[in-house]
């Protein structure tokens, strides 16, 4: 079922509206609509998927490859679009949701961009993102104790289990901090072990819908960013010159340019036939968990850089209603007798 019902959204800007320019210009239909984003959304950071090379995850004898077909998420794993966040963070400003006639659960969900509307339900990220009906959906359900790893660390899983974790955290429920194993991590990690396919259709629509209901004051990331501009583009909603974003740039200077390639080992690893784990090339392991480690500061920095401008625009509207009472109070009082005029 869809995601049941939350609090709904009341919005309050003090910021006044500005001018837009390019594809911005196009996805407000009034003043408070664009105060809203340029209050709310517009630094928002917004979630980007790396994609994948399966090529080299067989190269490299994924083992977790086959369980991606037998589950039907290949065709989703090959979706990639250039993502432009001023446009993903309007879609998430611009958005309501629809309940059903009990008002209980959500139908759709209901925006605007670049002068045109949209409405998607359940069945259009299914077929729109190449994704099946069917499987789990309950993230804080229980995972095998034999998974945990003490340290917390993906860098302490074996080669194949780290390349999913990475899947995992960059790709099928993005996060900031994708160097740490979190529990949810490990719910994923038990359902690829145990062949339980999770409901990667309904998962995706809830983070969505959670993150819409979230009060307006929230600094959550913007999920599946790369994957709502892939919706936008087969909807023929398209940036009107507007520079793409990209957040990678690091990655693609150090693994070639190539936004289609994922870095696989120097050397090709069989799969290990005994109950030692097998060992993570050097070069593989190490980029990996330095372009975590710099992306995750780099998140950090950025999410503290947020909150110092929602706290100065905070402190400017107190001020600003803290000098209006003031005033109003002085006029409850008469004006002080003049001075006496010396002779």
């Amino acid at each position: 079922m869809p995601l049941k019902k939350q609090s709904k959204i009341d919005a309050h800007s003090s910021i006044p509206f500005s001018g837009s320019s390019s594809s911005l210009s196009e996805c407000f239909r009034s003043p408070r609509e664009r105060m809203q984003f340029n209050t709310y959304f517009a630094s928002r950071l917004v979630s980007t998927s790396i994609p994948l090379d399966l090529g080299a995850l067989k190269t490299m004898n994924f083992y977790h490859l086959q369980i991606l077909r037998d589950w039907q998420w290949i065709d989703f794993l090959k979706n990639y679009s250039t993502t432009f966040k001023n446009l993903v963070q309007a879609f998430y400003s611009n958005s309501k949701l629809e309940h059903d006639e009990s008002d209980e659960s959500i139908i759709s969900i209901n925006s605007y961009l670049m002068n045109t509307l949209i409405c998607l339900t359940l069945e259009d990220f299914k077929n729109l993102l190449s994704l099946p009906f069917s499987g789990v959906s309950n993230e804080k359900g229980p995972f095998s104790p034999a998974l945990y790893v003490e340290s917390h660390l993906f860098a302490n899983l074996d080669v194949h289990d780290r390349l999913l974790h990475f899947i995992i955290t960059w790709v099928l429920r993005p996060i900031s901090k994708h160097v740490v194993i979190w529990f949810i991590d490990y719910w994923w990690i038990d359902c690829f072990k145990s062949n339980r396919p999770p409901d990667l259709t309904l998962l995706m629509f809830n983070d969505i819908t959670k993150v819409i209901e979230k009060e307006l004051g929230s600094s959550l990331t913007l999920p599946f960013g790369t994957y709502l501009f892939y919706i936008f583009t087969h909807l023929h909603i398209k940036a009107s010159g507007d520079p793409p974003w990209t957040t990678n740039a690091q990655y693609d200077q150090d693994f070639g340019g190539n936004p289609n390639y994922v870095p696989s080992p120097e050397k090709v690893l069989p799969l290990a036939s005994s109950s030692a784990p097998p060992q993570a090339p050097s070069f593989y392991a190490d980029s990996l968990a330095i372009f975590d480690a710099i992306r995750l500061v780099q998140e950090e920095f950025r999410g503290l850089d947020s909150k110092v401008s929602r706290l100065e625009d905070n402190m400017g509207s107190r001020l600003s209603s803290l000098e209006d009472q003031l005033a109003q109070l002085v006029a409850n009082f008469p004006p002080p007798p003049p001075h006496p005029q010396k002779d």
